[in-house]
């Protein structure tokens, strides 16, 4: 029962995360967040994406 629950709570927070990126992504966000180090892009005029 342990093992559901779990399993349950892992696949809701990694759903939740994709969710978030798939929601950033169609408004035309960076999923990089907002630093400069990660992402060639992350810095440049989101007009632009």
């Amino acid at each position: 029962m342990a093992d559901i629950l779990i399993g349950t709570i892992v696949f809701g927070i990694l759903g939740t995360i994709v969710h978030r990126m798939f929601k950033a992504h169609k408004k035309g966000e960076s999923s990089c967040g907002h630093g400069c180090s990660g992402c060639p892009y992350a810095c440049d005029d989101p007009k632009k994406h």
